[in-house]
């Protein structure tokens, strides 16, 4: 696993705790967990915790965006572009809702995967 996705995973995770104690809990753990699943390149697992996290968090954008970026970086290290690309789409859509100051670092978090998705594209 690059360096790079390492940290961009990492980051995310650093940034969802900075999130507001309304998450729920449960999908802060399952976030966590996805983020050590990915590390150990079990990504069927991971990418099972981080579907599951979406369609719980249907209340929590932002926490719904933290977790469809991690999906994308998965399909991304996976080689699966339509879907990395649908995700974040998704979580684009999804960010272009929030209005409290977290969406512009989210959004920048969403637009560098996708660079990183068009760059493994022109290769």
């Amino acid at each position: 696993m690059s360096q790079l996705n390492k940290l961009l995973f990492l980051s995310t995770l650093v940034c969802g705790l900075a999130l507001p104690q309304s998450i729920a809990l449960a999908s802060s753990r399952q976030i966590e967990q996805a983020k050590e699943f990915y590390q150990q390149d079990r990504y069927p697992a991971a990418i099972k915790l981080l579907e599951t996290a979406i369609e719980q968090e249907r209340g929590n954008p932002r926490l719904r965006a933290i977790a469809l970026r991690n999906l994308a970086l998965i399909y991304q290290r996976l080689g699966e572009w339509q879907q990395a690309t649908a995700t974040l789409s998704e979580a684009e859509q999804i960010i272009a809702t929030i209005d409290d100051g977290f969406e512009s670092h989210l959004l920048a978090q969403v637009l560098e995967v996708q660079g990183q998705v068009e760059l493994s594209l022109v290769r």
